[in-house]
């Protein structure tokens, strides 16, 4: 767990599954971990709520506008709402994996984009974008209009490459401020 190795900061987490963030709350609990603010709701490009179907067995958790036994009500909110009472002076990494949502959380997060106050994002990209209405390139030129970029590490070289959708291996990638590449870099070889 990340909190483990952080001395210094906050990690914020947002869990909208509920026993998932009972789950959450019970381990920092366990492990006496403070630093951790956590939020029990969904990442969106709105403030309300929507309908989660929970779905059965293995299957992920999906927006759902005909609700059934399965559907709960959410509360969503933006990242940009969330963190606008923080003293962010800069957030280093962000990790975002959302089975498909990623572009909707990110809508919500223009302001945090703008200033860049995120230089590394860690983003799972898939065809689960499709069940949200919009395409991986859609979410790709939505971090470009950002100046954000894909990479990927070489863990041999401990260096960051420039990839492509096309070019990585696995559905794992790093979104980088173009701007703060070399700080990036820096913190590498450091």
């Amino acid at each position: 767990m990340a909190a483990s190795k952080i001395t210094s900061g906050t990690i914020y987490s947002f869990e909208v599954l509920p026993k998932n963030y009972a789950r959450l709350e019970e381990n920092l609990k366990i492990n006496h971990l403070q630093q951790v603010k956590t939020y029990p709701l969904a990442v969106s490009n709105f403030t309300g709520s929507t309908a989660l179907n929970l779905a059965e067995g293995d299957s992920m958790p999906f927006i759902t506008a005909e609700p059934t036994d399965n559907t709960v009500v959410v509360a969503t909110d933006t990242i940009d709402n969330l963190l606008q009472h923080e003293s962010l002076n800069n957030l280093t990494l962000a990790k975002i994996d959302i089975e498909g949502a990623e572009l909707l959380a990110l809508q919500g997060a223009t302001s945090l984009l703008q200033k860049q106050l995120a230089c590394v994002w860690i983003m799972e990209i898939n065809d689960c974008v499709n069940n949200f209405g919009y395409q991986q390139d859609d979410l790709i030129n939505f971090l470009q209009d950002y100046d954000y970029g894909l990479y990927e590490y070489n863990a041999d070289r401990n260096q960051i490459i420039p990839t492509t959708l096309n070019q990585q291996k696995g559905n794992n990638f790093l979104v980088i401020a173009n701007s703060l590449l070399d700080f990036v870099r820096d913190r590498l070889s450091a």
